[in-house]
């Protein structure tokens, strides 16, 4: 029988040694509160930095003594300095999500190479020779090739599953290191330590009945022996934790990255934010810890902690911290309301009011900022990459929802363009007012040796790419931006070729060829040249293109009125502007092409 040994410190945790393999040993105490990992051996989880379990030591011990076993049992409860432990606990989350984001990376590649390397040998579209006798080799390959796809599909969901556990353990220490997350801590360190303190020195608890007399009188006698040293430590460990979480409190609040609200900063009558709900409510109290609201319509929160407070408003101003600068109520509410408006872009509704709606939202960003009325995403994001301080953000939200408000109260578009003065931003990029040129994604094996024909490069402004559909060409804006990268063509056999294009703000897709884009050459859209200066190839490239409809969504400059949605949705969908998907443009332009030309024609 074996010599087994467990101990525990604050460092390593409880740990049991001198087990072997097939000793029987992990199944005892596998019962009884113990696991096994690679990196650790037989431990208890979670253990570290705690006292020792001893309920569960003792009995895994008389488990293992039972068996035939001799076991030493060795506990050192000393407490390690807060700020180490913190720091050790940091470095794990940092290693633990660097080396899940590897496995990640590296779950599903060995399976597809297998696969491949094992239909390479098989030509294209060669069926199994039923009568020949390599008909059984044939037919193991296949099945071969598709267990090893299989598994790639496997170690796919587990990188999936790893890549979840890296940000996981990311949010953890993040989520761990916040501000409010500190002083909530610090509030449960000193309530423990009050309560070691009274457990230390002996108290009453009273009893009382219905009408409110003493009862009965609970007496707790001073605490002796091992527990009085117990609590003598706990409380020596409280209190060093809770110096150096307020030394961690005073750094944000020093910086001024973060500094928390409290008693002084309140009084009767001001409106408090909640951070969570974030809503506002009307103080009727100030408390020692928080402050007493008048609750919603179902009577709650009653009460918001400091550290659950996100703003105040006082007089018609409102302050996001106790140190920021004031600011009118009337701005931060549109902010807030194009903070709605943006979350009902992203939404999925699909309903005829949700697709008018979204229409507007977008119009109104494009107009607001001086774009065409049927600018993409991408390009709204180019002006408003260099907006970065506080006050020239809330200005352009707040123009946003001064222009929907105009739409949603019937203006048109060409209305309100032509009263209303956009917004000058430093834009990184802008959309050139002229045509772009017919490029191809990558030049192919086909048309590698012609020179007249040219392929998208690094530096080229990507406008669009051109969906076949409705027996025309439709040009799609959804993917568009400044080239940063082109990759090689990548052969899936019968799926296809496939190329990547990588856009300057980190956007990358991948297309399947053979495919055009829509683009301004590299050198010719920085300072947004005009047509006149384009250079000869360029010439050259747009008088050879093939005649192309171009779809998009512009506002209507005929003054007439314009009929409702119930009269011509078609042209009502117009007037607004219509709206750009994600991931390929305008989706609705090839189906109002064709509702247009059912329209014209007679009956």
């Amino acid at each position: 029988m074996a010599h087994l040994t467990i101990t525990h410190t604050h460092q390593d945790g409880t740990r049991l040694t001198g087990s072997q393999k097939k000793d029987g040993v992990y199944e005892i105490v596998r019962r009884n509160g113990f696991t096994w990992r690679c990196r650790q051996g037989i431990h208890i989880r979670p253990s570290r930095d705690l006292d020792a379990k001893t309920l569960i030591i003792n009995r895994a011990a008389r488990a293992l003594r039972d068996a035939g076993h001799e076991v030493t049992i060795e506990i050192d409860n000393t407490p390690r300095p807060t700020e180490i432990v913190e720091a050790e606990r940091q470095e794990r989350a940092e290693d633990r999500a660097k080396r899940f984001a590897e496995r990640a990376g590296n779950a599903d590649a060995a399976g597809l190479e297998a696969a491949r390397s094992i239909t390479d040998g098989i030509p294209f579209g060669q069926p199994i020779l039923v009568d020949h006798y390599s008909a059984g080799r044939h037919r193991r390959d296949l099945s071969r090739a598709d267990n090893h796809r299989g598994k790639a599909l496997e170690l796919w969901n587990k990188g999936e599953h790893l890549a979840d556990r890296a940000r996981g353990a990311v949010a953890h220490q993040k989520h761990r290191e916040n501000p409010r997350t500190t002083m909530r801590r610090i509030e449960k360190l000193e309530a423990d330590t009050r309560r070691y303190q009274r457990e230390l020195g002996g108290y009453e608890r009273n009893f009382r009945n219905g009408n409110g007399d003493i009862a009965f009188v609970e007496t707790h006698e001073p605490a002796i022996s091992r527990r009085r040293d117990d609590l003598q430590r706990w409380i020596a460990d409280a209190d060093e934790q809770i110096t150096y979480w307020r030394t961690q409190l005073a750094a944000h609040e020093e910086s001024g990255a973060f500094v928390p609200w409290a008693r002084q900063h309140f009084v009767k009558g001001d409106q408090v934010r909640h951070h969570g709900f974030g809503d506002w409510y009307e103080v009727t109290r100030v408390n020692t810890k928080s402050v007493s609201v008048t609750g919603s319509s179902w009577g709650w929160p009653r009460t918001i902690a400091w550290d659950k407070v996100a703003g105040r408003r006082r007089d018609g101003m409102q302050w996001d911290t106790p140190n920021g600068e004031p600011w009118p109520v009337e701005l931060a509410g549109k902010i807030a309301r194009w903070r709605s408006l943006e979350r009902d872009l992203a939404g999925n509704d699909s309903s005829t009011e949700a697709l008018f709606k979204r229409g507007r939202i977008e119009l109104a960003r494009n107009i607001a900022l001086g774009l065409d009325m049927h600018a993409s995403d991408a390009e709204a994001a180019a002006c408003l990459e260099g907006v970065t301080d506080a006050a020239t953000d809330r200005k352009v939200k707040a123009a946003f929802v001064d222009v929907y408000d105009r739409l949603a109260a019937g203006e048109t578009a060409a209305e309100v363009t032509a009263s209303y003065e956009p917004i000058e931003l430093a834009a990184a990029w802008r959309m050139p007012d002229r045509e772009p040129v017919r490029r191809t994604a990558v030049k192919s094996f086909f048309i590698r040796d012609r020179d007249d024909i040219i392929a998208v490069q690094p530096g080229d402004l990507i406008v669009g790419f051109y969906d076949r559909g409705y027996g025309k060409d439709h040009l799609m804006r959804g993917f568009c931006g400044p080239v940063a990268a082109v990759s090689e063509v990548n052969d899936r056999r019968e799926s296809g070729e496939f190329v990547s294009i990588t856009l300057t703000g980190g956007q990358e897709r991948t297309f399947k060829l053979p495919l055009w884009f829509a683009v301004h050459p590299a050198g010719t859209w920085d300072k947004e040249t005009p047509p006149a200066a384009a250079s000869a190839v360029d010439v050259a490239e747009v008088s050879k293109a093939e005649p192309v409809e171009t779809v998009s969504v512009t506002a209507s400059t005929d003054p007439e009125p314009q009929p409702s949605a119930a009269d011509n949705p078609v042209e009502h969908w117009t007037a607004i502007g219509g709206a750009n998907d994600d991931d390929c443009g305008d989706p609705w332009g090839p189906l109002l092409a064709e509702l247009r030309m059912l329209a014209d024609q007679p009956g």
